[in-house]
């Protein structure tokens, strides 16, 4: 018997990159543009990489006058829409590289769906513009 449980769950995965941080740094920040070109929302549940220990999906809101940052959870995609990960807003957070990560330099990200796809890109390092 046939089975088609991942049918249409599929994210368009563009512009994938790490925003290049100063020596010795133990956490990074990571941007992308996630785009579901299907009929039904997608969530993503997990980003992972073999050459970072863990990554996790933050947002900066501002509270009472201050921005802050706090973690995600498990993020859904609507259909037709993207969601743009990017500087001051939803962003990966890339915490303790197995080695220093300089611009250049890419990596492997895996973005696991919560349908059980895991989808792979590579990640290029830049620095940051000033």
């Amino acid at each position: 018997m046939l089975s088609f449980p991942a049918l249409g769950c599929e994210l368009a995965i563009s512009d994938a990159w790490i925003r290049e941080a100063p020596a010795g740094s133990k956490t990074l920040a990571g941007y992308v543009q996630l785009a579901n070109k299907g009929a039904d929302a997608v969530t993503l549940v997990e980003v992972s990489s073999p050459q970072i220990r863990k990554i996790e999906l933050h947002e900066m809101i501002e509270r009472d006058g201050m921005m802050r940052m706090r973690p995600l959870g498990d993020v859904a995609v609507a259909a037709g829409e993207v969601l743009s990960l990017q500087p001051g807003g939803k962003h990966l957070m890339l915490f303790d590289p197995k080695q220093e990560l300089r611009a250049g330099a890419s990596i492997e990200m895996n973005f696991k769906l919560a349908c059980g796809i895991t989808q792979q890109v590579q990640a290029e390092v830049r620095k940051p513009k000033p």
